[in-house]
Parts: structure tokens; C-alpha cells; sequence
């Protein structure tokens, strides 16, 4: 039976929270999977609530950054490690200064060891978590088995981004520096919305050749001129624009077909505005004033519990 990596990259209180809430609300779900955890804070999970997990595996991130010196002046991440409000300061500090949540610290997830030992790697937001049965697991397993080598799926908005000039000038940029002469058809530069992506490689060549490139282009674009276009920022530095420049250049599919969306549904993408709550990233005009996330669920209690009742999520701060 394939195996499948799930990995996330958890940076930050209000998400090393949220990872936690998941794996003990979700344990049997989580079960049919290994977990890889990317963290800045490897003690919170190995002597936390799930350190008794034997399918969790926790990865100090920094190990990994520290092999890529090059990014570090571009990748930043605050010092705070336990207050949720001293974070949030933090964060808002530096990006005063221009720097923004770094999302492509999850390529790191490709940059694991034991990487070989899986057919395909799951990379998941803090807030996106496996609600699976035996037998939606079986019917997970039969689609991954029947899906194609080198491509990739999910359960989010679909894009494309081939009507924007500067994404095919820098392409073209990249496979003339990189002298690439067998990408896939520039006509469409298409990807997903990023909280969560099903890959499948040929192989950990294959992977080790998308992490490459995920450097690569990655670095390209913190250089450039046109940085703002090819990693917008959000509440942090967006991401669908790279990763879908990495699908042309390696050739990865885009699995796009209902039967896709469907069965990627097994894993639910949540959002709860009180992990963010320096930044309203629901648009639907939160109190952001508050400087802690307790602080934020009282000011906006009513609001977030109308919030949780209209994505049927469960309210638990009744």
C-alpha cells in the first residue's frame, strides 16, 4: 500500500496550537499517515501533548534554513516563542520592515532525509487536517495509486496565470539561464490555492529536482525587480504565483477533474481568524486591535461565533 507523507511547517504559538488541536482532535484520522513537523520550536512538540505520537516526526527547521545561508536575510522569523501577543508584536514589527510570514519555508518538507520512504508528500497549512475513515482511506489510497507520475492535487481554488506577462517573462528567464529544453507547455502556467497540495514524483530525484527549483526560482524572485509581483503579499508572502512556475519549469500536472477535488476533500482546510488575529484575513471587518488571541476571541466573540456556525465548524469557546 502507497505511504504518504503529511507535512507541516509550524511557525509561531497560535499554530504550533492549532497542529496540536488537530493531531489529538483528529487522532484517528492522522493514524494512516506519518506526520512530518517542520518547527522553529522542536522542544513545544517533543515534550507536549503529542509526544507520546509514534507517527509524529518533529524536524528543527533551522537545521534546514542553515544549509541555504543565501535566504536567510530574505526569510525572516520573529524570536518569540511562547507568547501568542509578544508574537504578534514581533511580527508586526518586521513587517513594518518589509518582511512577511515566509510560506516557502514549507519546500523544506522536500529537504527531509527520509523523503525516499514515501510515495507522495502531502504539504499542509497549520489549519488543514484529515477527517478519513478506513474506507475513505482505501478510496484515498486506489486514487493516489491511479494518479500520474509528477503531478500534483488538492481541494482549493484552481488558477491560472498565463495572461500575465512578467510570469511568462520570467519562465523564459529560467529555462534560458537553467538551459531547460524539455519544460512543459508554456500555454498554461496553472496551480492551486496553496493550504494544501498532494505531490506525486517518480522518485526522490524527482523531488530533490522540484526543491532545487523551488530554491532557485525562489531566490530569483527575492531579487528581482518585480519581487511584489511574483510573491504578492497578503498577511505573508503568497505563494501560488512560484509554486505554479515550478509546475511549468518541472513539468507537473495540475490535477484539476472533480474526481480530484473530491477525494482530496478527505482533507478539510479550516480557517480560524483568531490564530491570524493581527490581520483580518477573512475580509469580513474583524476588531484586529487586540494584542492577543484571548484577547481577540472576547472583543469578537459574537462575530466569530457566527463565523464557526456559517463554515459548520464547531464553536469551542462557549
Amino acid at each position: 500500500m502507497s505511504k504518504v507523507l503529511l507535512g507541516y511547517t509550524a511557525i509561531g504559538p497560535t499554530y504550533k496550537d492549532r497542529v496540536v488541536y488537530h493531531i489529538k482532535k483528529y487522532e484517528e484520522h492522522y493514524k494512516y499517515f506519518d506526520i512530518l513537523i517542520l518547527t522553529d520550536d522542536p522542544e513545544y512538540f517533543k515534550f507536549g501533548e503529542i509526544k507520546h505520537f509514534s507517527n509524529v516526526i518533529i524536524e528543527d527547521l533551522n537545521k534546514h534554513r542553515e544549509q541555504f545561508p543565501e535566504f536567510l536575510e530574505y526569510e525572516k522569523l520573529v524570536e518569540e516563542k511562547i507568547s501568542n501577543s509578544i508574537y504578534r508584536n514581533q511580527i508586526v514589527e518586521l513587517s513594518l520592515q518589509g518582511f512577511y510570514f515566509p510560506l516557502h519555508l514549507q519546500r523544506f518538507i522536500l529537504n527531509y532525509e527520509n523523503l525516499d520512504q514515501y510515495q507522495g508528500i502531502i504539504m499542509l497549512d497549520c489549519d488543514v487536517a484529515p477527517v478519513i475513515d478506513e474506507n475513505g482511506y482505501e478510496k484515498f489510497v486506489n486514487y493516489f495509486d491511479r494518479m500520474p507520475i509528477n503531478s500534483v492535487s488538492s481541494n482549493k481554488c484552481y488558477y491560472t496565470w498565463e495572461d500575465r506577462p512578467k510570469v511568462k517573462d520570467f519562465i523564459y528567464e529560467c529555462i534560458s539561464e537553467l538551459g531547460i529544453t524539455n519544460q512543459k507547455d508554456l500555454s498554461v502556467v496553472d496551480g492551486f490555492d496553496n493550504p494544501l497540495k498532494l505531490l506525486k514524483f517518480e522518485g526522490i530525484e524527482k523531488a530533490r529536482s522540484f526543491f532545487n527549483m523551488w530554491n532557485y526560482c525562489l531566490l530569483k524572485s527575492f531579487k528581482s525587480k518585480d519581487r511584489d509581483f511574483l510573491i504578492p503579499r497578503a498577511w505573508g508572502d503568497a505563494s501560488e504565483v512560484i509554486i505554479s512556475i515550478l509546475y511549468t519549469l518541472e513539468n507537473i500536472k495540475v490535477n484539476k477533474d472533480n474526481i480530484d477535488y473530491n477525494i482530496m476533500n478527505y482533507f478539510r482546510s479550516y480557517t480560524y481568524p483568531e490564530d491570524r488575529f493581527w490581520n483580518d484575513v477573512t475580509c469580513l471587518n474583524f476588531n484586529i486591535s487586540s494584542n492577543s488571541k484571548e484577547e481577540f476571541i472576547k472583543v469578537n466573540y459574537e462575530k466569530l461565533k457566527e463565523f464557526y456556525k456559517n463554515y459548520h465548524q464547531e464553536f469551542p469557546y462557549e
